[in-house]
């Protein structure tokens, strides 16, 4: 499902969230550059934590476009950068990040998680790591355009070995061998 900038709100996010938990068919959703807090996002990470079919979750840009430097692939619409910068777009603090947090530990299906644009701060790192060295089942996880973010090579947060991180275009395949 594509949601891609249509101005939602934390309420619209509630919605949204009961909509997926009803359907059990899902598979990707994108609902990026919206004006979705904190509140909109912990809707969301409740119907994530056991959703039985929902492998790819966007709250910023398409996720395909994390991992490849080029326009909106698959069907999105075409967005350059420059508008994407100043775009209105989904912030998501420490209880929104907990909330996705608390959802990576019990979700046993997501493998593609897109964060970038998000406003996601340093200090949400320890919770992000935590949840994604649970989840085993994650493999591609984007933070890309989060300028709060200090360490953009990955390498002092201490992700699992074999997670894909991109942090600005570039992607830090993790390995502690």
């Amino acid at each position: 499902i594509d949601l891609l900038m249509l101005v939602i709100k934390d309420a619209g996010a509630e919605i949204i969230s009961d909509g997926v938990m009803c359907s059990r068919t899902i598979t990707l959703l994108n609902i990026g550059f919206n004006i979705i807090g904190d509140a909109g996002i912990i809707f969301i990470g409740e119907s994530l934590k056991h959703h039985p079919s929902l492998t790819s979750l966007s709250l910023g840009i398409p996720y395909d476009c994390c991992f490849v430097d080029y326009y909106f692939l698959h069907g999105f619409r075409f967005v350059d950068y420059y508008y994407l910068d100043h775009a209105e777009r989904n912030i998501i603090g420490i209880a929104g990040i907990s909330a996705i947090a608390q959802a990576l530990k019990e979700n046993k299906v997501l493998t593609k998680l897109a964060l970038c644009y998000t406003g996601i701060a340093e200090e949400s790192m320890k919770v992000l790591v935590e949840a994604t060295n649970i989840n085993t089942c994650l493999e591609e996880l984007c933070l890309r355009k989060n300028d709060k973010i200090k360490d953009k090579s990955g390498e002092k947060y201490g992700f699992r070995a074999g997670l894909r991180v991109d942090f600005e275009q570039q992607i830090s395949q993790i390995n502690n061998n």
